[in-house]
């Protein structure tokens, strides 16, 4: 009963991570889709910084939370299970703060 429990709780926990995958799949999907729609001239630049910084972004993430989603359906021990919660929370920090820090060195060149 205890290993079942313990398993139930990795298929949980994967569904979650799971569903954080999905839910940047659709953002990155949509973001791109509009992206790609928009014909503007003067926009060229903040599109391809955000096509850049989007994808590389939606790379880390995928590859991490892939890495997370096997870790919490094969590994049986708890506390191993859930050793890549934290360098893949630390990782979409990072990864956040340089997307916004290249937007605002984008805005100021435009504002120069």
């Amino acid at each position: 009963m205890h290993m079942y429990l313990m398993h139930a709780f990795g298929l949980d926990w994967a569904v979650v991570w799971g569903g954080q995958l999905l839910f940047d799949t659709l953002v990155f999907t949509l973001t791109f889709r509009k992206l790609i729609s928009v014909r503007s001239l003067g926009k060229w630049s903040y599109m391809a910084l955000s096509l850049r910084d989007g994808a590389l972004y939606f790379a880390v993430m995928t590859a991490t939370n892939v890495a997370n989603i096997i870790a919490y359906l094969v590994i049986a021990d708890p506390y191993e299970r859930s050793m890549l919660n934290f360098p893949t929370n630390m990782l979409c920090a990072v990864m956040v703060s340089r997307l916004m820090l290249n937007l605002r060195d984008l805005e100021h060149e435009l504002m120069a």
